[in-house]
C-alpha cells in the first residue's frame, strides 16, 4: 500500500521551500538540542511540548524507502517527493541546518523532489483551490490518508536521477569574540567593533527576554526600532542626524547628508522597513519598494527588512528594484554565522559589513 506523507516547508513568516528543493532535503525544528534518539530529555527540560517532541520523532523514524511526500507552503502542494533508497533513507542530524531564517532546523531527511509531477493533482489542486483547502490546520508532518489524495498519485513515476547535492557552507557560529575579529579584519573600526559587539551581546539577551514572556505581542515594531535595530546601526557608523526614525512614513530612512526637510527625496540612500517578531518579510519588502517608488527617493539603493533578529538587505541592480525577493544579505543578529544556507552563502559579517555608510553611500 502506498504511504504518502504531507510536510511545511515554513509557515506564513517564512518560506524555506527552495532549500529543500536546491537540495533534495526535508527539515524540521526544534534542533538545536542534539538528535532525538539520544537527546529527548533535553527537549523537555528546554519546554519543547511533548506534541513537538513525538512529531519530530516521527519524523525521524516513520518515513520509509519508496514513501511519497507531498511538500507544502500553507495549503498548496509545491512538489512531490519520494524517500530514496538506502543509504540515503536515514535520518541524520546537521548542524549546517542550525540557523534556517533564524529556526534552527538541523533534523534532516533526504527526499528526491519533483515539481514536474505536481500536474498529478491537478483534478483537486487549481489556482483558486490548493490540495489542502478543507483542512483547518495542520502538522508540520504527518500521513495522509485520504483517498482522493492516493488515487491521484497511484499512477505517479519517479525519474532514476542522483539526489541533488547538499548545500556546502561554514556555519560555524560566531562568538562576540570571534565576531569582533571578523568585523575588524573586515575593515571596520576597533571603536566601532565594540559598540557592535557589544550592541549584538544586547540584542541576544533581550531577544531571549522576549521570547519568554507570556506577552506574545512583544516586540513591537516601535520597540524594535528603538531597541534593536537604531542601536545597531549607530554602533555601524551612522549618526542621528543621518537616520531619521519615522520619515515620510519609512520607519528608518538613511542619508548622506542631514536632510533639510520632509522633502529632501534626493539624498536618502537607504530604507528600513520593521514588523513585529516573528512576522513575514516577504512584504514588508514591497511596501518599502513602494515607498521608494511612490516619494520617489531616486537614489535609495538599499532596503533593509527586519523583525528584530532577522535581518533581510535588499539591493538595487540598476535603474529598477528586482520584483522576485533576491535578497543580498542576511544576518540572524542573535546569532550570527560564518554563512547561511539560505539565502544561499550569504554572511552575517559581510552583511554587517554592507551596512557601514561607506559601503551604502558609494
Amino acid at each position: 500500500m502506498l504511504r504518502i506523507w504531507q510536510i511545511a516547508a515554513g509557515d506564513g513568516a517564512r518560506d524555506y521551500s527552495k532549500v529543500f528543493l536546491e537540495h533534495d532535503i526535508m527539515f524540521m525544528s526544534p534542533g538545536s538540542f542534539g538528535p532525538i534518539g539520544e537527546n529527548k530529555d533535553r527537549y523537555y527540560a528546554n519546554n519543547v511540548s511533548k506534541e513537538m517532541v513525538q512529531q519530530i520523532a516521527n519524523f525521524c523514524s516513520e518515513p520509509k524507502t519508496g514513501d511519497y511526500v507531498l511538500l507544502r507552503t500553507g495549503k498548496r502542494v509545491l512538489a512531490i517527493g519520494r524517500i530514496p533508497d538506502h543509504p540515503d533513507d536515514q535520518y541524520f542530524w546537521s548542524d549546517a541546518f542550525g540557523d534556517v531564517l533564524g529556526w534552527d532546523s538541523q533534523h534532516c531527511r533526504r527526499v528526491q523532489w519533483e515539481t514536474g509531477l505536481i500536474n498529478h493533482l491537478d483534478s483537486e489542486q487549481t489556482a483558486l483551490k490548493p490540495l489542502f483547502a478543507n483542512y483547518k490546520q495542520q502538522r508540520t508532518i504527518t500521513m495522509v490518508h485520504e483517498d482522493r489524495i492516493s488515487k491521484l498519485l497511484q499512477g505517479v513515476s519517479f525519474p532514476k536521477r542522483s539526489l541533488r547535492p547538499l548545500p556546502t557552507v561554514d556555519s560555524k557560529e560566531l562568538s562576540s569574540r570571534e565576531l569582533g575579529e571578523e568585523l575588524f579584519a573586515a575593515g571596520l573600526a576597533n571603536d566601532s567593533v565594540e559598540r557592535v559587539v557589544q550592541t549584538m551581546e544586547r540584542i541576544r539577551r533581550l531577544s531571549k527576554w522576549y521570547e519568554k514572556q507570556a506577552d506574545r505581542k512583544r516586540p513591537s515594531e516601535h520597540e524594535i526600532v528603538a531597541h534593536m535595530i537604531a542601536p545597531l546601526m549607530l554602533g555601524l557608523g551612522w549618526s542621528e542626524q543621518l537616520m531619521p526614525i519615522e520619515w515620510n512614513r519609512t520607519d528608518i530612512a538613511f542619508f548622506n547628508r542631514p536632510p533639510s526637510s520632509e522633502k529632501d527625496y534626493q539624498n536618502c540612500v537607504m530604507i528600513c522597513e520593521c514588523k513585529g517578531s516573528g512576522s513575514a518579510l516577504e512584504p514588508a519588502y514591497v511596501q518599502a519598494k513602494n515607498y521608494i517608488d511612490k516619494l520617489p527617493l531616486p537614489n535609495c539603493t538599499r532596503i533593509i527588512t527586519t523583525d528584530g533578529c532577522r535581518l533581510f538587505m535588499y539591493k538595487r541592480p540598476g535603474d529598477h528594484w528586482p520584483e522576485e525577493l533576491d535578497p543580498i544579505g542576511y544576518v540572524n543578529l542573535s546569532s550570527i554565522r560564518k554563512e547561511n544556507i539560505f539565502p544561499f552563502r550569504t554572511s552575517g559579517v559581510k552583511t554587517l559589513i554592507e551596512l557601514i555608510p561607506w559601503n551604502v553611500m558609494q
